[in-house]
């Protein structure tokens, strides 16, 4: 079972199709993908060093989710770059992942358009954040003409400056 479907129980059934398709089974989906990076050159080798992808606009996007341990490998290819996150569902009931030294874990909110991601704690190498240096994140997805669609951007603390943002779709009922 994904770390989406732990997480969210029977609730997944009030998922978009689409949306469905991808957190109900693992599997390779495929779509499109806009990054637009940091403002500022220190910001965006920030990124890079967390394994965040390079802008990018309009580039095909495939990823792959497979069963990895207590969670999933979420492996995402946008073009030549190739980002990889680790999920599980933790007994707070939240979802965690972890790309490179920051574990984010979000509360997942469904509703009958899609589910919101809300930050519910942050490690940096192991340790939990205050509040304070949490990140901002904004992310979504819904469904849109059968698609699974998927908007996120994340911004530093404190300052608010963007570190990046996606946004894009894939087709998970294609066969």
């Amino acid at each position: 079972m994904t770390p989406y479907a732990q997480v969210l129980g029977a609730d997944l059934d009030r998922l978009p199709s689409p949306c469905q398709a991808l957190h109900r089974a693992f599997g390779r989906f495929e779509g499109r993908i806009t990054v637009k990076p940091a403002p500022f050159p220190a910001l965006r080798f920030l990124a890079r060093l967390m394994g965040l992808p390079a802008a990018t606009r309009v580039a095909p996007l495939v990823l792959e989710t497979a069963p990895s341990g207590q969670g999933a490998c979420w492996t995402r290819v946008i073009g030549t770059q190739c980002t990889v996150s680790q999920q599980r569902a933790m007994p707070d009931g939240t979802l965690a992942e972890q790309l490179g030294p920051v574990t984010l874990a979000a509360k997942l909110v469904p509703d009958v358009e899609g589910l919101h991601l809300e930050t519910a704690w942050v490690r940096f190498l192991g340790l939990r954040l205050p509040r304070l240096f949490w990140p901002g994140v904004q992310a979504r997805e819904w469904a849109e003409g059968g698609l699974y669609r998927f908007e996120i951007d994340i911004r530093l603390p404190v300052l608010g400056t963007r570190l990046i943002a996606y946004s894009g779709w894939l087709d998970p009922l294609a066969s």
